[in-house]
């Protein structure tokens, strides 16, 4: 047993040093800051999906107003605005359509009454996947000097051509029309 405490004792310095060594390792683990993570998820080409991101900080912009309003105006024209499309109206439509249509072709004994129904169902599809605004393309100043706007349904994203896209009254006077031409 003395030979023991003897060899312990000769190396104690050394045990003194690793645990030494350990414990400062351990303790510098635990003080210093990891790696930063981004907490957001993004996609080049979509459109931001969370609320706004905010510096943690307050930084400068060494700018006047006018020119960061000029900024501001000459990237406006660049974008491409996005709208989101409601697949849900779409499919409440197409079931008032259906009821609307058996009423008045029960009530009117028009026989052809299938090729009417397919016929405006597929008119009525076309309208939607293109795009109903809710007021004319004029009354929105986004779309001033622009070509086409992104439709965005779910996550996916198409480009479409503003002389594709509906008001409310174009898409009913659209629709109409159909309808009076097959009545």
């Amino acid at each position: 047993m003395s030979k023991f405490r003897n060899k312990i004792k000769s190396y104690s310095l050394v045990i003194y040093w690793g645990i030494m060594f350990i414990v400062t390792a351990v303790m510098l683990f635990l003080i210093l800051p990891g790696e930063p993570t981004f907490k957001y998820e993004y996609q080049k080409g979509f459109p931001w999906r969370h609320d706004n991101l905010v510096a943690p900080f307050d930084f400068a912009i060494l700018k006047t107003a006018q020119t960061l309003e000029s900024e501001e105006t000459e990237q406006l024209k660049t974008i491409i605005p996005y709208f989101e499309s409601d697949p849900v109206i779409y499919k409440e439509s197409l079931k008032k359509l259906n009821t609307d249509l058996l009423n008045f072709i029960n009530s009117s004994g028009i026989t052809a009454a299938d090729i009417i129904v397919d016929t405006l169902e597929i008119r009525l599809k076309q309208i939607y996947q293109n795009g109903i605004l809710q007021r004319s393309l004029e009354s929105y100043p986004e779309l001033t000097n622009k070509t086409e706007i992104k439709k965005r349904v779910g996550n996916s994203v198409t480009k479409i051509g503003l002389e594709k896209l509906y008001s409310e009254k174009s898409a009913y006077n659209s629709f109409n029309e159909i309808l009076q031409s097959l009545i």
